[in-house]
């Protein structure tokens, strides 16, 4: 074990806990993580973070950067098939409703508590 660096460590770590949990606690975890920094911070602060890097991109990064970097991901994800983008889509509407109902739920739990007031 005094053999392993942290990062093989932590990688073993994660690898145990995938296989223990799963995925969907990987997306449990980084929502609440997320939610508790939204809370924290704000979420413009997020946006202020978001239009700096993106400000410090483009004027580090020679005219057409963004363009050509759109060219090469469209190549490659030609390269997938139909299939691959039938199934994200399949995947991305799925969450979509799941996300749906959830928030649905919620504001109905929400109107329940506000109303027994």
């Amino acid at each position: 074990m005094g053999d392993m660096t942290v990062q093989e460590a932590g990688r073993c770590g994660g690898t145990k806990t995938l296989e223990r949990n799963g995925l969907e606690h990987y997306r449990e975890i980084g929502e609440q993580g997320g939610a508790a920094n939204v809370e924290k911070y704000g979420r413009e602060h997020f946006a202020d973070m978001g239009r700096l890097g993106g400000a410090k991109t483009r004027d580090t990064k020679p005219a057409g950067y963004y363009s050509e970097m759109g060219k090469r991901g469209g190549q490659a994800n030609l390269a997938k098939g139909t299939e691959y983008f039938a199934e994200i889509g399949r995947k991305g509407g799925q969450r979509r409703s799941e996300l749906l109902a959830k928030g649905k739920a919620a504001e109905a739990a929400e109107t329940r508590l506000s109303e027994s007031y």
